[in-house]
């Protein structure tokens, strides 16, 4: 498959489900965000500001508060979900998110160029780095669990913030801290270790390139395909194999899919995703978490 560029949103995306990536990172056909992602995208947006008027000394648009309104109606979020986007905005105040002291940036652009000649494009929330060089990345999250030991052990956003970071920085002292604020559970801290630069240079190089091998034809049914927009033209096994049960046969069906992209984009237009808001839990602080991996 050729990408223009590469992110941590893309990666998962595609390892969740190739087809699912070739549909929306190769087609760029996208569906409808669910609501919760938009009281997410507020939150961010919302801290963001607010960090960038405190480093300007701006006292009242310091305030995350101020921008609430202005975010909320940004995201076009639902009501049903104010009062969370309110909590969590709280939540990063009480955590002491908008401690600018060492902060170099607030959505801090990370862009540099794989070996394989991929770009790698991502924003840092927020990038604190003290007089001694020793770096935090600090990334807001209000996804409804936290991280396993699993998934922090292998978090593509981690490599590709790390990478990005010490690149630019190159002054920057052996550990760099990832933190994960998962603002409905705790804040949870990845440590790279500069030394390692070149083993998750080349683990995420290697990904890119089973990426760009890939065909985008296998795909990977989860409870997640209600929400995809490939969901009315990917043939996925667990429709095929009602009247198929040949892997050889499905693969062939799914090739045939792929080659009629109108009909795809014509059926992908009358999609309308089963959105059903969630009942979010109030948020409680509690303590850090630090899951340490160190090649």
């Amino acid at each position: 498959m050729e990408i223009q560029h590469i992110s941590a949103s893309a990666i998962k995306c595609f390892e969740t489900c190739p087809h699912k990536f070739y549909h929306e990172y190769v087609l760029r056909i996208r569906g409808e965000t669910h609501p919760a992602a938009n009281a997410g995208s507020a939150v961010h947006y919302a801290c963001e500001r607010a960090v960038k008027a405190k480093k300007n000394d701006k006292r009242e648009e310091s305030d995350p508060l101020f921008w609430m309104q202005e975010a909320l109606k940004k995201y076009d979020v639902q009501k049903a979900y104010y009062e969370n986007v309110l909590t969590w905005i709280k939540t990063c105040v009480s955590w002491g998110y908008f401690d600018v002291t060492n902060t170099i940036d607030a959505e801090h652009k990370i862009d540099f160029t794989l070996p394989v000649g991929v770009p790698v494009v991502g924003f840092v929330d927020k990038l604190d780095i003290d007089g001694n060089w020793k770096a935090s990345i600090k990334d807001i999250k209000t996804q409804k669990n936290p991280f396993t030991r699993q998934e922090l052990d292998n978090n593509w956003q981690s490599f590709l913030y790390f990478l990005g970071v010490v690149n630019e920085f190159p002054l920057i002292q052996n550990i760099v801290d990832i933190e994960f604020w998962c603002l409905r559970h705790k804040k949870q801290i990845v440590q790279l270790a500069k030394t390692d630069y070149d083993i998750i240079l080349k683990r995420v190089n290697d990904k890119v390139i089973e990426i760009k091998e890939s065909d985008g034809t296998r795909v990977c049914p989860s409870g997640l395909c209600r929400f995809c927009v490939a969901e009315g033209c990917c043939h996925h096994p667990s429709n095929v194999l009602k009247t198929d049960k040949t892997v050889g046969d499905n693969t062939n069906i799914i090739g045939q899919a792929l080659t009629d992209v109108e009909r795809a984009k014509a059926i992908l237009k009358t999609l309308k995703p089963d959105f059903r808001p969630e009942t979010v839990p109030a948020t409680e602080e509690t303590e850090e978490v630090n899951s340490i991996f160190l090649f």
